[in-house]
């Protein structure tokens, strides 16, 4: 069992140096005229696929419910961001709607922050208090 275990993390590691491996090549590409909205998209793609695979990694091995719900929380936003960037990045010609995209993120990472700030200092986590 230990060794399945030690084999199947080495995997994991593997795969995701493999993923930032692909994601520099794709930065790199992505200097070429040619090939910027291909790569940043592929790029894009890559960093929340390994957003989301964080999460599942945390959803898995996070035992106490609040601190789960947290950080699987926070990967939320991390990809919901990464996916208003693309949009404003790659898919908007509009100068009005690129900055209402970033007031969009601005006003998610106030809101975003006093929530997680509220949901720790209003509960204990474990024996030990936050607050």
């Amino acid at each position: 069992m230990k060794k399945k275990n030690e084999s199947s993390e080495q995997l994991n590691i593997q795969l995701f140096l493999l993923c930032m491996l692909a994601a520099l090549l794709c930065r790199r590409l992505g200097k070429i005229s040619s090939l910027r909205i291909i790569c940043g998209m592929l790029r894009t793609m890559i960093y929340v696929g390994v957003y989301i695979g964080w999460g599942i990694s945390i959803y898995k091995r996070v035992i106490q419910k609040s601190v789960r719900n947290v950080l699987i929380f926070i990967a939320e936003l991390i990809i919901f961001w990464f996916v208003v960037r693309t949009t404003k990045y790659f898919f908007t010609m509009d100068n009005q709607i690129a900055r209402y995209l970033v007031q969009l993120l601005h006003t998610d990472v106030v809101h975003s922050c006093s929530s997680i700030a509220g949901s720790i200092l209003s509960r204990k986590v474990g024996r030990i208090s936050v607050a």
